[in-house]
């Protein structure tokens, strides 16, 4: 395994799920969300392409299940960081 690949996988990763909470019309980090049209294609194809680079480097199984768990952690965690934000701003 490279390690290399596997932080650009995802970092990939990481654009994809901030890219598809940017686009969702209630996130908390912009004042108006990214336009759907050209955020959720772009998160899509970071995705895919985080994925293909996990199979690179790892059986299948394995590339879906780190690219999944990877996806639902970020989801769950971005509106946390947004919410925590906003209410440091706030202070």
């Amino acid at each position: 395994m490279h390690s290399g690949v596997i932080a650009l996988a995802v970092a990939l990763n990481l654009l994809s799920a901030v890219l598809f909470y940017l686009a969702a019309p209630r996130q908390q980090w912009r004042s108006e969300a990214l336009s759907a049209g050209v955020a959720r294609p772009a998160a899509w194809s970071a995705l895919a392409v985080s994925l293909l680079l996990w199979l690179t480097q790892a059986h299948v199984a394995t590339a879906l299940f780190a690219v999944l768990t990877l996806t639902m952690i970020l989801f769950a965690v971005l509106p946390y960081l947004a919410a925590w934000r906003k209410l440091r701003s706030e202070r």
